[in-house]
Formats: C-alpha cells, structure tokens, sequence
C-alpha cells in the first residue's frame, strides 16, 4: 500500500455507537454495515440464504459483530471522506479474528485489505494467530497466504454471546 495516496487508516471502536475518540467519522459505521451486508450476499455461503431470511437478518448479525469490533480504515487523499478500504476485527491477546474485509472495486488489487489484515495481526502481539468469520472466495485466498483459519463460530462467540 502506498502510503502517498491516503490521508488517514486509523481505526475506531463500534461499540456504544461510537462514543469517544475516533479517527474515522460517524458514517463510517453505516458505510461498514451497508457495504458487508451487500458484498457478502454474492459470496458463496451468502447465496444459499434464502432472500427472505438474509435481508432480516443479516444487517442484525452484522451490527450485533460490530458492536464488539474494531474497524481499520483507509482513505483517499484526494477525498478524506472516501474510504477505499476496510476491515472490522477484534483483538485479543496473540489472536486477531477478522469479521470481514471490503475494498471499493476501483481500489482492488491495490492491496489495502492485506495491509489492513497486516496491521490487525499487529494490533494482536507477536506471532498473532489469524481467524476469519465470514467466508468469500477472496477471502479465503488471502487466509491461505497469511496462514488464517476460517472459524465462523468465533463471531458467535465474541458479540452475540455479550450482545444477546
């Protein structure tokens, strides 16, 4: 990633609505949820949910995971208020769990989301294991490079056990 081209990648906590500092401003979080609910629907696992199940669910299990959850974000230079990338995580010691990544399609291939999944692992400790929760083609190939398991239980685990 070249740093040149953006003006922020901070991150900010999505609890409590984002209240307390943040570097990334408050419409980020429905940027988040509206881009994860599309993109995730064409994935594999997405599109086995039938229509009428996915489009009442799905923002609901999304903003349950944020609420406990990390987003790292990077944006345009040109435009501060464009995100061209973001991943929604959490942190634990010596572990990152990466909800889910997204990049705008004219920023693909740029590699924001594997620096994104970079500074999560480095957000983790030292030798950080990598887990990721929700499965898109995409996705898995870069868990493949980066050594991360697929644990889809870990986002049950994590935000709907304290969200319930």
């Amino acid at each position: 990633m070249d740093p040149s081209l953006f003006l922020r990648a901070g991150s900010c906590d999505c609890g409590a609505g984002f209240t307390g500092e943040t570097h990334a401003p408050r419409c980020d979080l429905s940027f988040v949820i509206q881009t994860w609910v599309r993109s995730w629907r064409s994935s594999q696992p997405g599109k086995l949910i039938p229509a009428e199940i996915y489009s009442v669910e799905m923002s609901d299990c999304v903003t349950r995971i944020l609420a406990n959850s990390r987003i790292e974000v990077v944006a345009v230079r040109e435009d501060p208020t464009t995100i061209a990338a973001w991943c929604a995580f959490e942190r634990r010691p010596h572990l990152g769990i990466i909800h889910y990544a997204y990049s705008r399609p004219e920023q693909r291939r740029n590699g924001h989301i594997m620096a994104l999944v970079y500074r999560v692992r480095e957000l983790g400790g030292d030798h950080a294991e990598l887990i990721y929760t929700h499965h898109t083609d995409d996705g898995s190939k870069a868990a493949t490079r980066l050594g991360a398991t697929y644990d889809p239980y870990s986002g049950f685990r994590s935000s709907y056990g304290k969200a319930a």
